[in-house]
């Protein structure tokens, strides 16, 4: 007799099995710190644990913090490795941004470690700009994000959809519309940055923005954007100020091909397969350290 819920079933059962694992491990963890000299390790479920009720004094149960987990795996970790994997993907695939964005880099910063979270990092516009455009063209969450329709319904397309209707468009869809995003499938983190002179005008950066949906939108926007673009912003800092990098050769990992089928055959275009989040293979990338002259 077939199990309720099927494979996906079984296997939201052994997601769910092998993240509760990793946090009663890190309770453990914190608990046998706690009775130790010096400071204990202050990650995300450091603070979790810590955390306190203003009003209440109350903190976290054990069931409270496991469900917490799966979030913290998934969308703390899953969603930055995929757009930082799009990103090196595009960038060894298009020289002359990576040779612009490496001297934006390399004029700000006199040290690679310098690189770090602070006012000269989030000044650089064509860093932002790389991260931005990355975002849409592979986005880490390419699905639906599911809404309930509200009372008295709404009307969409043409069509009436009764309250209690869950409806939602996928970001892959919404920042692949040539209305918003021209010449959508090509990398252009130009189209991020107001120049006239490139034929780039506010207004088509306000229109881009407001398509722009890689985090979600209102109440239920990612509450770890911030976050993301700071590791993402310092990750892809370091490696471009530190690293010559190319695609390996002979490797193709990660780009479309015929043999994926309609819809995944453009060999420049990072592919991401729906998970809720992304799952990815690739790229495969070779780096050789650089001589940095000193400023």
């Amino acid at each position: 007799m077939e199990k309720y819920g099927g494979k996906m079933g079984e296997d939201n059962v052994r997601f769910n099995n092998y993240v509760f694992k990793l946090m009663d491990e890190r309770i453990a963890k914190e608990k046998a710190d706690e009775q130790k000299d010096g400071d204990p390790r202050k990650d995300f479920t450091h603070y979790l644990i810590k955390s306190r009720d203003p009003q209440t004094g109350q903190g976290y149960i054990e069931d409270e913090l496991r469900a917490e987990s799966g979030l913290i795996v998934v969308a703390g970790a899953d969603t930055t490795s995929t757009t930082l994997a799009a990103c090196l993907f595009y960038l060894v695939r298009h020289p002359h941004v990576l040779a612009k964005l490496t001297a934006e880099v390399q004029n700000a910063f006199s040290d690679v470690e310098e690189i770090k979270t602070g006012s000269t990092l989030g000044s650089l516009p064509y860093l932002r700009a790389v991260i931005d455009e990355a975002l849409p063209m592979s986005p880490p969450v390419p699905g639906h994000l599911a809404r309930e329709v509200l009372p008295g319904g709404i009307d969409i397309g043409g069509h009436h959809i009764p309250a209690g209707t869950q409806v939602g468009t996928s970001s892959y869809a919404i920042h692949h519309n040539e209305d918003y995003f021209p010449d959508a499938f090509s990398f252009k983190p130009e189209r991020w940055i107001p120049d006239p002179s490139a034929g780039i005008t506010e207004a088509d950066v306000t229109k881009a923005h407001a398509a722009f949906c890689a985090f979600s939108l209102g109440s239920r926007g990612c509450i770890g954007k911030s976050l993301a673009y700071v590791e993402l912003s310092i990750t892809i800092a370091r490696l471009v100020y530190q690293f010559d990098m190319r695609q390996a050769e002979g490797e193709t990992l990660g780009g479309g091909n015929q043999e994926l089928g309609f819809g995944r055959r453009r060999k420049n275009e990072y592919q991401i397969f729906d998970r809720f989040v992304s799952d990815r293979r690739g790229p495969i990338l070779e780096f050789k350290d650089r001589e940095v002259a000193v400023k």
